[in-house]
């Protein structure tokens, strides 16, 4: 099953991901490149990963890791382009792109800051703030979903998390969108206004968590206020902390992807509802179907879309043995449309019996923010159901030109 691959000599064809097709359906691109088979080499030493065993098993792998990307701090040349280009030095730091020990170091301290009890405990917030965010549209015959429900309601739950004041809200739209283009682009490689202006936004990001960590320090003090902010600073095990540039760095992490994620997660599920109206009338009927339906919009059509793991010692997974530092392209939205998972994988189903899908990972680095993105995604559903039900599109979406983190930048609909 896994030996049917094509060669790196020019037999596969790569896929263009900035095209307007590849934007608006890559699961076509997808199917193409998986009929060549499960584990495609696309050059030398790199593989396409389009199964989704080999995708589970990789995943799941501490023989797999973060070897040969850009984030190798020990290279004085990736040193000297971090120190020239903020945005890479704060993602650099991210616990996301490291491996054990440090993966392990950096996750244990956060991780205590970000509980289930305390994800829980959020269920009435977040419905207070969905209807918020919904009571405030001014013409619910007509809105772009994206910027009125979408972005402003998970980045109101996650500022809520974190201690930040309300007010900054607005200022997080333009720093998230640019790191999310730094993860998704080559940042050395942009036109030099284009660079600039994401290292810009480091810089200011920077320059605010700065102030914000210097009054929570404060309130510590004081007393005061326990928040996810306050729980990274005065995390310890055994008389480890973090350092203040770690704590920056993924305060970095959990703003951008802590909503990022969950925005593009509504939108890509609304729409698909819209366009499957016979699905969209099951879920009106039976809200209990809703956690289901938020595992199939995941596998249907995922934020995310791909993820990369490098060999960090000479291994073999299922059989095939690879040499240290052969590096995998996995494709969350191949793997989530493999048939031999998913029966039917282009047909959209809420209640598809176990939707299978890996878009928070697996192994080690499974996304701490899962059980957060789930229950907002559960909460909103409810709500918009109740309160602006059978939506319909208004004028044609827009897609966001992001390949990697795939949502919309706009989806104008309205009550029909």
């Amino acid at each position: 099953m896994y030996t049917d691959k094509r060669s790196y000599d020019g037999k596969v064809q790569l896929m263009d991901v900035t095209s307007d097709e590849f934007l608006h359906n890559p699961y076509k691109f997808y199917r193409e490149r998986r009929e060549a088979g499960d584990l495609i080499e696309v050059m030398k030493d790199s593989y396409s990963v389009m199964g989704y065993d080999i995708a589970e098993a990789i995943l799941r792998s501490r023989d797999f890791g973060n070897l040969n990307n850009v984030m190798n701090l020990n290279n004085p040349e990736m040193q000297e382009i971090y120190n020239a280009n903020p945005v890479l030095k704060i993602i650099s730091n991210w616990m996301l792109f490291h491996n054990p020990p440090k993966h392990t170091r950096l996750r244990h301290l956060v991780s205590k800051a970000f509980t289930p009890k305390m994800v829980s405990e959020l269920e009435e917030t977040m419905r207070g703030l969905i209807r918020e965010q919904i009571a405030g549209i001014e013409n619910k015959n007509h809105f772009n979903f994206i910027t009125e429900i979408s972005y402003p309601y998970p980045v109101s739950v996650i500022s809520e998390m974190l201690g930040l004041p309300k007010e900054d809200i607005p200022k997080f739209r333009r720093w998230s969108q640019d790191f999310a283009v730094a993860l998704a682009m080559d940042v050395t490689a942009l036109p030099e206004q284009h660079r600039q202006q994401l290292n810009q936004s480091a810089r200011e990001l920077t320059k605010y968590f700065e102030n914000i960590l210097s009054t929570k320090a404060e309130q510590i003090e004081e007393g005061k206020l326990i928040d996810l902010l306050t729980m990274m600073i005065t995390a310890k095990e055994d008389g480890d902390s973090l350092s203040t540039e770690e704590i920056l760095a993924n305060a970095t992490l959990l703003l951008v992807a802590g909503h990022e994620t969950t925005t593009n997660l509504l939108g890509n599920g609304l729409y698909a509802l819209i366009s499957n109206p016979d699905q969209y009338k099951i879920l009106q009927d039976d809200y209990s179907l809703i956690p289901n339906a938020v595992e199939e919009f995941l596998r249907f059509d995922p934020p995310v879309q791909s993820v990369g793991r490098s060999a960090l010692t000479d291994t073999e997974v299922l059989g095939m043995e690879f040499k240290q530092g052969t590096h995998f392209a996995v494709s969350l939205g191949g793997v989530a449309h493999d048939p031999n998972v998913n029966p039917n994988p282009e047909q959209f189903d809420i209640r598809r019996d176990d939707p299978k899908h890996l878009s928070f990972s697996k192994g080690i680095h499974y996304c701490l923010g899962a059980p957060l993105a789930r229950l907002e995604a559960k909460v909103a559903f409810e709500e918009i159901n109740d309160l602006l039900p059978d939506l319909e599109l208004k004028n044609e979406p827009t897609r966001r030109p992001n390949w990697l983190l795939r949502g919309f930048s706009s989806l104008p609909v309205g009550l029909q």
